[in-house]
């Protein structure tokens, strides 16, 4: 075997040197890693982790702060010129934000407050990939359509015609109003017709935005209520009084909390341009003084906790509006207003001509406090917990409110002023609400052993009893297209009582003849046939032509007035009378599990359908504005998917136009009620039949059903 040959000296120096070389070239680094300069140790560069790090077992790679082929100065280079172009970049926005148009700016508002960065917000503006103002445009002529007078096939002609969004009154054939209340801009119409200080009360806006929402309260929504007694009211808030029983700073941001649902000024965005935060600065900071003076008693606060109850109901946080009306009843008893403790001490008569504003006031605050209560129960289906009223309280309340027609400003709206008896008015609510009382206490909470005919018979006997005071209604209470918006609520507020009657009595018989057949037939209302010709029982029938009439109503409510102003009752037959449709449409022989039911006539399908696009068009018009709305609205689509209801063509077509505007995914969360599906629910159902649990669960199941189609 050869012996492996020696290296000449040559060769080894060479070698040396080379080895030499390459270590001096493999410790020669443009720039150790941050890790090494806080430590002031060699780094030897390396890429993503330098050979001390990986030795170490730091987790993260190691941050450099020049690129790998960067020297310190390149780098410093580059960062500055980043900077600069970063600058120059918000320096673009701020520029576009302040001369824009008010739509665009806001959008860019709102880019800004989804995390998206300058530079993305700029190339979209730049090269179209989205289109910030055309999409703006398009949201606000959306939202003008639906607070407009137009019909639903005419929004949708609108929206669609040749591919393009027209601002309504561009096109020769749609002469409809887009603002037929408030000019363009959403400003009111005229000065407010009561004028009242912002200070001392509130510093959240000024006397004169407070003035507008103040106006808004007691014209739109104090008369139904009775939550004020209007003049000691104003003379208080005028006189700067904070010691006044009749005024307060909670009082005031609760009144303002409400009437901003109702207004579009500037002052009560909290969002510029959304509309779902109107009045949220105002509601709390009415939650923090009301928090701060927790165990205080007085009227104002009493006042304050029914309007704040009524501002969570319309934000759809129902559950926070029950806790301030407990609070409300309790401060209520501490007041020992007339419907705790009788009418007045030692039996003594009422006199509203010799005594004092406050009796008065107390009076109608009892009043407030019942209808209140009676609203949440009748919207809620919750249990009563006041005592019935007393036919004294009664006789005291009609003394306290002679009658009084006077002509009703329209503020803000443009209407021409109509005449209205606030007193008639309320003595005609009070009444209603006794029945309604009544109506809970027989009905609705009945005995379980209750047989399916006798329910029928309570149901029958209560409709009659509402028919009578309904067509007992004194002069200038009747029904009027043009009738002033408090009337409308009346009456919207017997059509949801009837619907009361006939869709929960409906639950009750369906649940007491289920119990009841075994093996026999059902009972009369049932009675069939054969198994193809099963009917509606009577209840659903008259339920379904109470519905017809509602969706009457509500048109007449929207030709006259528009959809800029929602009133509570207006919501609330809405929902009831789209509920009660839906359940109508489940019987349509198209359906795809219809009930085993005949095929209903071509004109009585298309009545529905007709009905049906009316009440539902404004929901999502009230919807787009207001969250309580805008979840029944999701809840009533939600039930027809669930039933498997094929809704009518037109409102599909209309939720496909704003899909981006109807729901968004945030929204559930924002959202606390036990708002009930009539639909859906029955006498034996709990929570899982209320807005805020389907509204879960629904959502729950479309991320299973689009994770299965991915």
């Amino acid at each position: 075997m050869g012996s492996v040959p020696e290296a000449t000296p040559n060769e080894a120096s060479h070698a040396l040197l080379m080895s030499a070389e390459s270590a001096a070239k493999r410790q020669t680094v443009s720039a150790a890693c941050q890790e090494c300069r806080r430590t002031k140790t060699k780094c030897d560069g390396k890429r993503p982790k330098c050979s001390r790090c990986a030795r170490k077992q730091h987790q993260d790679p190691c941050t450099y702060l020049v690129g790998e082929n960067e020297t310190q100065q390149q780098g410093a280079k580059r960062k500055f010129d980043q900077l600069v172009k970063t600058d120059n970049d918000y320096r673009q926005l701020h520029d576009l934000i302040a001369n824009s148009d008010p739509r665009t700016a806001t959008e860019i508002f709102r880019r800004i407050r989804s995390k998206q960065d300058a530079h993305s917000i700029l190339s979209a503006v730049q090269f179209g990939s989205i289109s910030i103002q055309d999409r703006a445009a398009r949201r606000q002529l959306m939202l003008s359509l639906f607070q407009s007078t137009a019909s639903l096939p005419d929004i949708i002609r609108l929206a669609t015609k040749s591919g393009t969004l027209y601002p309504l009154g561009t096109s020769s054939k749609a002469p409809l109003r887009l603002t037929a209340d408030m000019n363009s801009s959403g400003a009111p119409n005229g000065p407010p017709p009561f004028r009242v200080p912002a200070v001392p009360w509130t510093s959240l806006a000024s006397s004169d935005a407070v003035s507008q929402l103040v106006s808004v309260f007691l014209l739109h929504l104090n008369p139904g209520f009775a939550y004020l007694d209007q003049e000691p009211f104003l003379d208080a808030m005028r006189s700067g009084d904070r010691t006044s029983e009749y005024c307060s700073s909670f009082l005031v941001h609760s009144i303002c909390a409400m009437a901003a649902t109702q207004h579009e000024c500037d002052e009560v965005f909290l969002e510029p341009g959304d509309m779902l935060t109107r009045g949220d600065h105002f509601y709390r900071e009415a939650l923090r003084l009301w928090h701060e003076e927790q165990g205080g008693v007085s009227l104002s606060t009493m006042q304050g906790l029914l309007v704040l109850n009524l501002a969570a109901g319309i934000r759809g946080k129902d559950r926070d509006g029950v806790l301030l009306l407990t609070n409300a009843v309790q401060v209520g008893k501490n007041l020992d207003l007339p419907i705790f403790s009788g009418l007045r001490p030692n039996g003594a008569r009422f006199d509203p001509v010799r005594r004092p504003s406050y009796p008065r006031a107390k009076l109608l605050a009892s009043a407030a406090l019942f209808m209140t209560e009676i609203f949440n129960v009748s919207t809620l289906r919750v249990p009563s917990r006041l005592p019935e009223p007393t036919l004294d309280e009664f006789e005291a309340l009609t003394a306290a409110l002679p009658s009084s027609p006077a002509a009703w400003p329209a503020y803000p709206l443009k209407q021409v002023s109509s005449q209205f008896d606030s007193n008639a008015h309320l003595l005609a609510r009070w009444e209603l609400g006794l029945l309604v009382h009544q109506l809970h206490h027989e009905l609705l909470q009945p005995k379980t052993s209750a047989t399916a005919s006798a329910i029928h018979k309570t149901a029958q006997a209560w409709a009659r009893k509402l028919s009578e005071w309904y067509q007992a209604l004194p002069k200038g209470l009747e029904y009027a297209k043009d009738m002033a918006i408090p009337l409308y609520e009346l009456h919207a507020s017997y059509h949801c009582c009837l619907l009361h009657v006939y869709t929960f009595g409906g639950q009750l018989i369906e649940a007491a003849s289920t119990r009841e057949h075994t093996d026999s037939t059902p009972e009369v209302f049932y009675s069939r046939s054969t198994v193809d010709s099963i009917r509606p029982s009577p209840l659903e029938r008259e339920a379904l032509e109470v519905a017809h009439r509602s969706a009457a109503l509500m048109k007449d409510y929207r030709e006259t007035y528009s959809m800029r102003v929602a009133p509570p009752m207006m919501i609330q037959v809405a929902a009831i009378a789209s509920f009660t449709l839906v359940k109508a449409l489940e019987r349509r022989p198209d359906s795809a599990t219809p009930r085993a039911a005949p095929a209903a006539a071509e004109g009585q399908l298309q009545a529905i359908e007709s009905a049906f696009d009316e009440t539902f068009r404004g929901l999502v018009a009230l919807g787009l504005q207001i969250f309580i709305a805008r979840g029944i609205a999701r809840m009533v689509v939600g039930t027809a998917h669930y039933l498997n209801v094929r809704l009518p063509d037109s409102v599909l077509r209309m939720m496909h136009l704003i899909a981006e505007m109807a729901w968004r995914p945030s929204d559930r969360l924002k959202i606390s009620s036990v708002y009930p599906n009539a639909a859906m629910a029955s006498a034996t159902t709990g929570s899982e039949f209320q807005m805020d649990e389907m509204l879960r669960k629904w959502e729950a199941l479309e991320i299973k059903d689009n994770e299965a189609q991915a």
